[in-house]
């Protein structure tokens, strides 16, 4: 055999044989339906669905984030205008994606061209960045768009192939990036990372920005020089796609929060939180721009790098200048430190929700100046874009999405790592849960029908707009309505059937109806879309476990810490189902294998120490607590665990500390502020307490039925003088304190200080209490005593006989032999006289 022909069968031997091999054990693998297709979109019939798979290319399959529940025609309708959106969690809208960029560039177009169909399509993924951005914008581009939108650069550190990331790996190479992507594709490497048990996550659930909390980038890391570099490239590579597609690119700067949003992590020099707080020392004495050129340094130092810094912005602009018109610029960190919302010129939390993302006015200025490119680009319209207040009409923006979005912040986000690391976290969470409460206050029955109906009479302008029917049957479930959720969200899946939020949701709502086979339908749809979805098999256990199935539950949950032995939330509902089955022992050992490797999980610590009590172990629960408030100094629960178990075993003077510092990290904790007073009270060290509220109130006038307590306090031992002053005080803060519209009426119409008794005002401070709560049998008798006061004591009677009905049919034995005693008193034509 010739050299040339020796030479030519090592190569086959070598190259071609195992490239035949693995091309027909690819085939094999793809004819048997083994592994999932990674495309961004999939294609049936005409009709185009977004594909969770797409993103186990870039995350481990069980926390893959998958794209919101996109559906369209393939086929453009004839004269449709159709946009794309792409980016991040931002672009997406989080935490409420129906108001985000998208459905509000919808509206706005819509209303400039109301006889053309608008499709904008949502096309954002959290977590993701430019490596994954330019796949989904060359998927989009097959499908005939007018336009892209690309805002993107918040995740370019943290997301995929970043140098602070936790999944995809980090390399200089961009092509050796790419190729490892592609590879994912193949059915081959999904059979080996099955196989190897890479697919999945050890840690379990998606943990959000947690993840990161080790991986600090600060501004002097040289791989950053490599992420602007992929960024830039990556920029280049989609407008030069969307250019070879006749498609105009719309390419946004990032905006993020740089007033309200201390930075996350610091290190010397250049030291990120020093720089920050110049800023606002900056601002109080007037110097603007040096104070502006501070907030930025804090951002761009931040070694948590949440946020797209300046560098990325200029990148952004600089592929503008460099592409001319195959790219428009959108500005929007200009736009939004220019807006009115913005503290001269510094954009904080009037126009985000956190640190990126954008509040319903953020979302408007940027849809804002994306509708003025897009009606620039197409030419004259019929209509203007429409205002702030019309788009939120349209998309049935009400009080009740403000609430839910306040309360899903705060208690779901902002409690949380990186978060608690900022800067004055604690006093601005304390401010944030003061606001969610008011929303909620303000959401009565009335308020809550009148979101209802604005929802339902957008669903009747727009039958086909399957979110708003999604939202509209959240809303239902909030009223009580869960018959009529099911069927309206039963009407969503109808037309879009592996759309996997309606499909959690009804599992939600039929579980709640009892309707325990729909629910598990649903779930195993949603199993089928990603059967490695922690989020889907923690559902199913809680479906198993709802219905008493804890065996079946048990053996699921078994599963779930097989395949994800670190995730804490699932060890814990492990020991829940222990626990359930009466085996408090085992629970007990998963509870404390849990506590062992994640000291702050509260839940865990939390029913360590309740479990203990149950056995009768006060010892043990009590060194339990203990250990939990030293692991975890900023928690209250801890410290209101401890403070229980000490009053349990009598040690008040200790228990006393306890609840001191629970009522020191939430001043609002008003059930440790009562029983503070009350072990003060039997330690009789009544007036130190007093004079420790009293000097809280003064610094925090704010603080939960603060007056209203120290008023009771102060009326308890004999001040009714102070106590009056004080309520009074609290009722011109707050017109509607039950408590101190209650305490004071009773003075003014019981005390038995001439003095101090007030007839007409406790009768109309009664009656305002009587109508705020007319179902309560105690201000019924407070009513009454005030009319007793006026010597009407016909109507005195009147009021607490309706009280007594009230007492009785509640069981309430108390109030039933209060009233019974006053009632003798009111028909005997007799006051009420009470310290």
């Amino acid at each position: 055999m010739n050299r040339s022909r020796l030479l030519g069968f090592k190569v086959i031997t070598v190259l071609v044989v195992p490239i035949l091999l693995l091309l027909s054990i690819e085939a094999g693998l793809r004819v048997v339906g083994f592994g999932y297709n990674t495309d961004v979109f999939v294609e049936e019939k005409g009709i185009v669905r977004s594909n969770w798979p797409f993103t186990f290319k870039y995350f481990p399959w069980s926390m893959a984030r998958p794209m919101l529940p996109v559906q369209f025609e393939a086929e453009k309708e004839e004269g449709a205008l159709r946009i794309f959106v792409l980016g991040g969690s931002a672009a997406q809208g989080f935490p409420a994606e129906e108001f985000g960029i998208a459905p509000q560039l919808k509206v706005m177009l819509e209303h400039a061209y109301p006889n053309r169909k608008i499709e904008v399509i949502n096309a954002a993924v959290t977590a993701i960045n430019s490596h994954v951005v330019l796949p989904v914008a060359k998927a989009c581009l097959e499908y005939d768009p007018d336009f892209l939108v690309v805002y993107v650069g918040n995740n370019e550190v943290v997301g995929p192939h970043g140098a602070g990331t936790v999944f995809s790996g980090f390399s200089k190479n961009l092509t050796l990036l790419r190729f490892s992507d592609s590879i994912k594709s193949m059915r081959l490497y999904q059979l080996l990372l099955g196989l190897s048990g890479n697919h999945r996550s050890v840690t379990g659930s998606w943990k959000g920005m947690e993840f990161f909390l080790g991986n600090t980038v600060y501004a002097d890391d040289e791989r950053l020089q490599t992420v602007y570099k992929h960024f830039a490239s990556n920029l280049d590579d989609l407008i030069e796609a969307a250019e070879e597609e006749n498609c105009p690119v719309l390419l946004s700067t990032v905006a993020v929060n740089l007033f309200d949003n201390p930075p996350f992590a610091s290190k010397k020099p250049n030291h990120a939180e020093t720089e920050y707080l110049s800023a606002r020392s900056l601002l109080e004495v007037g110097k603007l721009e040096e104070a502006r050129s501070a907030y930025v340094n804090a951002r761009d130092w931040d070694g948590l790098r949440f946020r797209a810094d300046s560098k990325l912005n200029s990148l952004i602009r600089e592929r503008v200048r460099e592409h001319g018109d195959k790219v428009t610029l959108i500005d929007s960190e200009q736009r939004l430190a220019k807006s009115n919302l913005s503290v001269g010129g510094i954009p904080g939390d009037a126009l985000f929700y956190d640190h990126v993302h954008l509040s319903f006015a953020g979302n408007h200025t940027v849809a804002t100046g994306l509708a003025e490119a897009v009606i620039n680009e197409l030419g004259s319209v019929e209509n203007a874009p429409p205002e702030t207040l019309d788009v939120a009409r349209s998309l049935a923006f009400s009080d009740w999405d403000q609430a839910q979005i306040a309360r899903k912040l705060t208690e779901q986000l902002l409690h949380k790592p990186p978060f608690t690391n900022q800067w004055n976290h604690s006093k601005r969470q304390l401010l944030r849960k003061r606001e969610t409460r008011k929303l909620f206050e303000r959401l009565d029955d009335e308020s809550k029908q009148e979101s209802a109906r604005l929802y339902k009479d957008a669903v009747d302008k727009k039958p086909e707009d399957f979110e708003l029917k999604f939202r509209y049957s959240q809303i239902l479930v909030e009223l009580g309505e869960a018959e009529a959720s099911k069927s309206l969200i039963a009407e969503v899946l109808e037309n879009y059937p592996k759309n996997h939020e309606a499909l959690m949701h009804h599992s939600i709502v039929t579980a709640g109806l009892g309707d325990f086979e729909e629910a598990n339908e649903s779930l195993q749809t949603l199993r089928k879309l990603n059967p490695f979805a922690v989020e889907t098999r923690n559902a199913y256990v809680k479906l198993l476990y709802d219905q008493k199935r804890f065996e079946e539950a048990f053996k699921m949950n078994e599963s779930l810490l097989d395949d994800h032995p670190e995730d804490p939330d699932i060890r814990y509902v492990h020991a829940l189902i222990l626990k359930s089955q009466g085996k408090q022992q085992d629970a007990l050992e998963q509870l404390s294998k849990v506590v062992s490797a994640h000291p702050k999980h509260v839940e865990a610590r939390s029913t360590l120490v309740q479990t203990l009590r149950e056995r009768g172990d006060i010892s043990g629960s009590l060194k339990a607590a203990q250990t939990w408030t030293k692991s975890d100094a900023t928690r209250l629960e801890a410290f209101l665990a401890y403070a229980e178990i000490l009053t349990e075993k009598k040690d008040l003077k200790n228990a006393i500390e306890q609840y001191r510092k629970v009522i020191e990290l939430d001043p609002d904790y008003v059930i440790a502020r009562s029983r503070y007073i009350q072990l003060m009270a039997q330690e009789g060290r009544i007036h130190e307490a007093i004079q420790f509220l009293g000097t809280q109130l003064q610094e925090d006038p704010d603080i939960l039925e603060g007056h209203s307590m120290l008023g009771l306090t102060l009326d308890a031992v004999g001040r009714k003088q102070h106590a009056i002053a004080l309520l009074q005080v609290g009722l011109q803060r707050d017109p509607t304190s039950i408590k101190c519209l209650r305490e004071l009426a009773w003075i003014f119409a019981t005390a038995k200080a001439d003095q101090y008794r007030n007839g007409s005002e406790a009768v109309a401070l009664a009656k305002r209490l009587v109508e705020l709560v007319p179902g309560d049998p105690d201000f019924r008798n407070v009513l009454a005593a005030a009319y007793a006061e006026t010597r009407e004591f016909q109507k005195a009677i009147k009021e607490a006989e309706q009280g007594l009905t009230l007492a009785r049919s509640s069981n309430d034995q108390i109030q039933i032999d209060i009233l019974s005693k006053c009632l003798g008193a009111y028909r005997s034509s007799q006051p009420i006289r009470t310290n």
